[in-house]
């Protein structure tokens, strides 16, 4: 790709956050934000993840999530049952479809958690998928399917419903479950990341960094697009400093435009506190289920 191509890799992501606070503060929609585009443009284009790369499951699953997440958003009762409904199905989808597009399940929690009843929302999916889309090649040949092992997914669905219904209860902040936070912890539980490492600190402190530095860019009070690039900048920056390619750590630095929550230490303390739990109780509950499957066998 030459020149032109490392541009893509390394500006690509803080563009497109940029592009998509601009199309938000134009329409004064906040459906059109989907910071989890960004994390997904971080994976193809800055991380090379060719798995990712494939056009039309790239727009086909995240989209097919967020008509999930704007269907359940509308769902009567509590909204946290809601909440671990549309993570549910989305995991399953991912499953049943063998799609590695960890971060589609983002599409489907975030209009519960932030109660996005937009119908622009699938629409903005949709379209920020398709633009990603767009800068991929076809690959030829079948695509290998993912699947992971039963245990690891029950464990997580099993650990993240545990730390929702919580949050509901207590009345935690929403952003303790922010979808960019379970999107991290699905991808460490079915990896089969080990609870105490140093893998999974670096990754929780990534992630209340990033929640500080969006929320640090909302209340500058400076152009959204700009100060919302700049953050994404700031993250990618932290994460190849950290070694820790963390793809929804620069999800996590919008967040705070979608939340409209400018105050650093809230974000951060919700997004540490949300971001250990999420990687804890389901790696945790992961390995007790896959014990007892393996005993059973």
């Amino acid at each position: 790709m030459g020149r032109a191509g490392t541009v893509l890799r390394q500006a690509g992501p803080p563009l497109l956050a940029a592009a998509m606070l601009l199309a938000a503060s134009v329409t004064g929609r906040r459906a059109v934000l989907f910071p989890e585009a960004v994390a997904l443009g971080y994976g193809v284009w800055t991380l090379r993840r060719e798995a990712w790369a494939r056009p039309v499951p790239l727009v086909a699953v995240p989209t097919a999530c967020a008509v999930v997440g704007a269907a359940c958003a509308w769902g009567p009762g509590p909204r946290w049952v809601w909440v671990a409904v549309a993570l549910t199905i989305a995991v399953g989808l991912l499953q049943c479809v063998h799609s590695p597009l960890i971060p589609a399940v983002s599409a489907a929690v975030l209009p519960v958690v932030f109660g996005v009843r937009d119908l622009t929302y699938p629409l903005a999916v949709l379209a920020w998928c398709g633009v990603l889309a767009l800068t991929v090649l076809p690959r030829p040949g079948p695509r290998r399917p993912t699947t992971w092992p039963a245990g690891r997914v029950v464990g997580f669905l099993a650990g993240a419903v545990v730390w929702i219904l919580g949050v509901g209860v207590l009345g935690a902040p929403a952003l303790a479950v922010a979808p960019p936070l379970l999107v991290a912890g699905l991808e460490f539980t079915v990896t089969g990341g080990t609870v105490w490492s140093w893998r999974a600190a670096r990754r929780v402190l990534l992630m209340g960094v990033a929640g500080a530095v969006g929320a640090l860019a909302l209340a500058s009070g400076g152009p959204a697009p700009v100060t919302g690039g700049l953050a994404v900048v700031v993250v990618m920056a932290f994460a190849t400093v950290l070694a820790e390619p963390l793809t929804p750590a620069v999800a996590l630095a919008v967040v705070p435009f979608v939340a409209d929550v400018g105050d650093p230490l809230l974000v951060a303390l919700a997004f540490l506190t949300g971001g250990a739990a999420l990687t804890v109780l389901p790696a945790a509950a992961a390995r007790l289920a896959s014990g007892r499957s393996t005993a059973s066998g």
